[in-house]
């Protein structure tokens, strides 16, 4: 898992813009993300497989349902940056 920051927005700036701490980012954030399995086991006791799943079952229901007045939902594709 890598958090993609450099292609994020905050209010339609760039995310490094809106967050000027970059060492943060691009070190603690990013590593922070890259545990995130592990503190979930740590946390719970149980694999991180079950919030997979519910990150699955949750994407296809906001994919297949409107998006609430004052809500927001994304989703990312992955891409090998060929776009079509």
């Amino acid at each position: 898992m890598y958090p993609d920051f450099f292609n994020a927005k905050i209010h339609q700036r760039p995310v490094p813009e809106v967050i000027g701490h970059h060492e943060w980012l691009e070190k603690d954030f990013i590593a922070t993300v890259q545990k995130r399995g592990a503190a979930i086991i740590e946390a719970r006791g149980l694999s991180s497989a079950a919030s997979a799943a519910n990150a699955v079952v949750d994407t296809v229901r906001c994919l297949t349902n409107p998006t609430p007045h004052g809500d927001w939902f994304s989703v990312a594709v992955r891409s090998d940056g060929s776009y079509g």
